[in-house]
C-alpha cells in the first residue's frame, strides 16, 4: 500500500495471493485510486516463487520490482530504481537496504539488535550476486533468458535465482543505497526460530551435500564476525544481547540438521 504515495506515476502494481481465500480487493481499491494500474491474482500452488512466478507472467513492464507484502517502500524507490537502470543500461538486477524498525513497541531491545545487525545484509549479498527479494529489482530479459523462481523451493530461492542472473551477466548487479525499503522486526524469539526453520530446510533441499562441515563451523563463528563488522560500535550490553540471541538461533538451525542427518 505504500506505493500509492509514490513519487514515481509510471508503474504498474501486481498483487499475487496464495495465502488463502481472502481476497485483498477491497483494501486495494480503497487505497489507490483509478489512475493506477493495478492486477490481483490468485495463485493456488504454496510458496512464494509460485506467487512471484505468476506476477512476472502477467508484467507488462520491462523491469520486474519485488517486495514483500510486510514491507514499506519507501516514497522515492520505484523512482529511484528508474533513474539507475536509465544510467546504466548494462545493469540487469540491483537491490538496496532493508531497514528494520519496530512494527510492535512490545519487542525486546535484544530482538531488534539482533534483527538490526543481522538480518537483510543487502550490500554483502549484492557484492556475492543476489539480493532478497523483500527489495530485489531485475530486468524482465534476464528472467526470460534464466527462468523464473524455482517453486520447489521454501526458502533461499531467491539466492539461488540472484545467482543464475549473475552467472548468466556477470558484473551486471549493483547495490544501491538510495534503493531502500522498511521491514518490521519480528516481534518474538519463536518467529526468529520459525524464519530460520523455513531458511534451513530451503537450504538443505538446493544445497545438502554442501552444508557441512561449512555450516557447522560458521555456527560458531558467523555470530562473532557479525558483531564484530556491524555491532563493533556499539555498547558492550547491546553485544552481548545481541550474540546470546544469535548463538540461540545458530543452534536451533544445528538442531535441525542434526534432526535431519544433513550431517551424515
Amino acid at each position: 500500500m505504500a506505493l500509492s504515495k509514490s513519487e514515481f506515476d509510471s508503474f504498474e502494481v501486481i498483487v499475487v495471493n496464495n495465502a488463502n481465500d481472502e481476497a485483498p480487493g477491497d483494501l486495494i481499491n480503497q487505497v489507490f485510486d483509478k489512475n493506477h494500474n493495478i492486477t490481483l491474482l490468485k495463485e493456488p500452488k504454496t510458496g512464494s516463487y509460485a506467487a512471484r512466478n505468476k506476477g512476472i507472467q502477467y508484467a507488462k513492464g520491462d523491469l520486474l520490482a519485488f517486495t514483500d507484502a510486510d514491507c514499506i517502500p519507501e516514497s522515492n524507490w520505484l523512482q529511484n530504481i528508474a533513474k539507475h537502470f536509465e544510467q546504466n543500461s548494462d545493469l540487469m538486477m540491483i537491490g538496496g537496504p532493508i531497514h528494520q524498525f519496530k512494527d510492535d513497541l512490545g519487542v525486546p531491545d535484544d530482538l531488534f539488535l539482533f534483527q538490526k545487525y543481522f538480518a537483510f545484509r543487502q550490500k554483502d549479498n549484492l557484492k556475492k550476486g543476489w539480493s532478497v527479494t523483500a527489495n530485489m529489482i531485475v530486468r524482465k530479459t534476464a528472467v526470460e533468458a534464466i527462468g523464473g523462481f524455482n517453486e520447489t523451493s521454501k526458502s533461499g530461492g531467491d539466492r539461488e535465482f540472484g545467482l543464475r542472473v549473475t552467472s548468466h551477466y556477470p558484473g551486471r548487479t549493483h547495490y544501491f543505497e538510495d534503493v531502500c525499503v522498511q521491514h518490521p522486526v519480528r516481534p518474538s524469539l519463536q518467529e526468529i526460530y520459525k524464519k530460520k526453520e523455513r531458511i534451513v530446510y530451503g537450504q538443505l533441499r538446493l544445497y545438502r551435500k554442501r552444508l557441512f562441515p561449512t555450516y557447522f563451523i560458521n555456527s560458531f563463528f558467523f555470530p562473532l564476525y557479525n558483531v564484530v563488522k556491524y555491532a563493533r560500535h556499539d555498547t558492550l550490553s547491546n553485544i552481548m544481547k545481541v550474540l546470546n540471541v544469535a548463538y540461540k538461533e545458530r543452534f536451533y538451525a544445528v538442531k535441525i540438521l542434526f534432526k535431519e542427518r544433513a550431517f551424515f
